[in-house]
C-alpha cells in the first residue's frame, strides 16, 4: 500500500509490470481484522462501518515499520514490502 502509494501510478505499474512473485505472505491490507475478529462483530451495524476504517489505520501502523525493516538492505525500496519471511 505504502509502497504503491509513494510512486507516480503509470511508473510504479511499468517498473512492476514482469513480478512474477507468487508467494507474497498473508494479505493483511484487505482480510486483517477478517481473520481477526469474529463474524458476530461485522454482524453489528456500528462496528461493520467503524472496523474497516480501524482497519485502515491498523494497516498503516504495520506498513510504518517497513523503512526500519529495509534500512540495511540497500537494494530494495524503502518501503518494499514483499519479503518471504
Amino acid at each position: 500500500m505504502i509502497e504503491k502509494k509513494s510512486h507516480i501510478s503509470e511508473l510504479y505499474e511499468l517498473k512492476h509490470q514482469n513480478d512474477t512473485t507468487n508467494n507474497n505472505g498473508f494479505d493483511y491490507e484487505n482480510n486483517l481484522f477478517s481473520k481477526l475478529f469474529s463474524n458476530l462483530m461485522f454482524g453489528n451495524k456500528k462496528l461493520n462501518y467503524f472496523l474497516p476504517l480501524l482497519q485502515n489505520n491498523a494497516v498503516w501502523m504495520i506498513e510504518s515499520v517497513l523503512p526500519l525493516r529495509n534500512f540495511w538492505n540497500f537494494t530494495v525500496d524503502k518501503y518494499y514490502n514483499k519479503h518471504n519471511n
